[in-house]
């Protein structure tokens, strides 16, 4: 197997959200910075790239006014030059769900193949009414990022092991299709649990993230993530990641 590493890349940056909204209602009135972030996973076989971050501020602030994106929002083209890749050539997209934050900046990634949950893509084409805005659905003159892909999206059932040493876990209770990736490195095993674990204090706690679908689902997920004993949990918000470089042993880990 070839030495895997993983690269978290900061896609768009809310300079000041409700942590709360992270949390279920733990830490009202708290507010921090919240980075999108994306994940190079270098040395497999293909090119893989986990997510693809959010929309531009603009259009961001017309329909998620109550998540602000940074103004000086990162390309996904300039997050990847830091580890030497370019956009086109990315084989494998692995999308961990598909809200607006983590499934834009599309275009440039021509030669790429989207990889989601079937349950996933079934709940985004009509999801419950509360959740239409999280998946950008309905709303005139706005079309769902994923959905320029369409022909090019492969769907997965559960869990599955995509290349040698990456695999992908479904993890319900955020939404319906939410999964995973677990990397296995040469010296441990890496969750990366996106939105599931969306801070480190989710999983300190057992907090499930405050938007979900399905708490009992939520709390099977947890359980499905302690059985399957990940050395390291990568949550799909928390700046602090990018400080694990720094922190020995978590040298497979290498954060820009």
């Amino acid at each position: 197997m070839s030495s895997l590493s993983i690269y978290p890349l900061c896609l768009g940056t809310f300079p000041s959200v409700e942590k709360s909204i992270f949390t279920y209602a733990c830490n009202q009135g708290v507010k921090f910075r919240a980075c999108c972030i994306g994940w190079y996973i270098g040395g497999a076989t293909k090119k893989v790239l986990v997510d693809t971050g959010p929309s531009d501020p603009d259009l961001s602030a017309r329909y998620h006014p109550h998540l602000r994106l940074d103004k000086d929002k990162v390309t996904l083209e300039q997050a990847l030059s830091k580890v030497g890749v370019k956009p086109q050539e990315i084989d494998l997209v692995i999308f961990t769900h598909l809200h607006w934050d983590h499934c834009y900046n599309l275009e440039s990634l021509s030669k790429s193949s989207f990889l989601v949950q079937n349950d996933e893509i079934q709940y985004a084409v009509s999801p419950l009414p509360i959740h239409k805005v999280a998946y950008e659905v309905d709303i005139p003159d706005l079309r769902p990022a994923w959905m320029s892909v369409f022909d090019r999206i492969r769907i997965t059932n559960n869990d599955e092991e995509i290349l040698p040493g990456i695999s992908v876990v479904s993890l319900p209770g955020h939404t319906p299709g939410f999964q995973g990736v677990m990397v296995q490195s040469e010296k441990k095993r890496y969750l990366i649990a996106g939105d599931a674990i969306p801070l480190f204090e989710n999983w300190k706690g057992n907090i499930p993230h405050g938007v979900h679908i399905d708490l009992r689902e939520y709390e099977k997920t947890f359980k499905k993530i302690k059985s399957l004993r990940p050395d390291v949990i990568l949550p799909g918000h928390d700046e602090r990641v990018f400080e694990m470089r720094t922190n020995p042993p978590s040298i497979d880990i290498m954060a820009f």
